[in-house]
């Protein structure tokens, strides 16, 4: 995956040359979070196809805009644990309460 990251990617090819851009690692293990009702797309379809066949990449599209880890917190904390191998813990529990009870 080469510059996996999508705002890097706009961010390179508007600001810097080429041949002067920094190199990335190809195959860095990514966890790519966005919400689905954002109003602008930095990624694509082919994006996403291109992390499902690098292992150790995953997406997940999440029912928010923009800013998710204050619209979804316990999803985003969900997720990054996940993908980091980390169990859940007591505080995990608490927000996802907090989180459905305010979407209620």
């Amino acid at each position: 995956m080469h510059h996996c990251y999508p705002y890097w990617q706009l961010v390179s090819t508007l600001l810097c040359d080429k041949k002067n851009a920094p190199k990335f690692q190809r195959d860095i293990p990514t966890l790519f979070l966005y919400g689905a009702r954002k109003r602008a797309m930095f990624h694509s379809s082919k994006f996403l196809a291109r992390l499902d066949a690098q292992e150790g990449c995953e997406w997940h599209e999440l029912n928010c805009g923009h800013w998710m880890q204050t619209q979804k917190p316990a999803e985003v904390i969900a997720h990054m644990r996940h993908f980091l191998q980390l169990p859940p813990t007591n505080d995990d529990a608490a927000a996802a309460k907090a989180e459905a009870e305010a979407t209620e």
